[in-house]
């Protein structure tokens, strides 16, 4: 005794797909829509100029304030606590290695 049982036409996957599919279509069409005119802009007449074209260098400048910060910042410390007798090189020297107190100085 068994019976047919009969789907409905209108089931909740069936609604959200056509619902989805509509909502796309919508979406695509309003931004074709609001995208395709003729945009306009009005400018006062004394705002414009108007010159000839030349070839040149582009120079370009832009004032902008602001803060820097590193990326990394790492901290030095002495292990044992001293002064300072005598100074090798002065500070931002190049350094090479035929220098006579460049084994005082390449030393980690």
């Amino acid at each position: 005794m068994d019976r047919k049982i009969e789907k409905k036409y209108w089931n909740k996957k069936r609604i959200l797909t056509i619902s989805g599919i509509t909502a796309l279509i919508l979406l695509v069409g309003a931004a074709w829509y609001f995208t395709s005119g003729k945009s306009r802009l009005n400018v006062e007449a004394e705002r414009l100029t108007i010159s000839e074209v030349k070839k040149g260098s582009f120079q370009e400048f832009i004032p902008v304030n602001g803060v820097v910060m590193p990326v990394t910042t790492i901290y030095l410390d002495a292990i044992e606590g001293g002064r300072v007798e005598e100074k090798y090189v002065e500070d931002g020297a190049f350094v090479k290695k035929t220098n006579p107190f460049s084994d005082y100085l390449i030393r980690i």
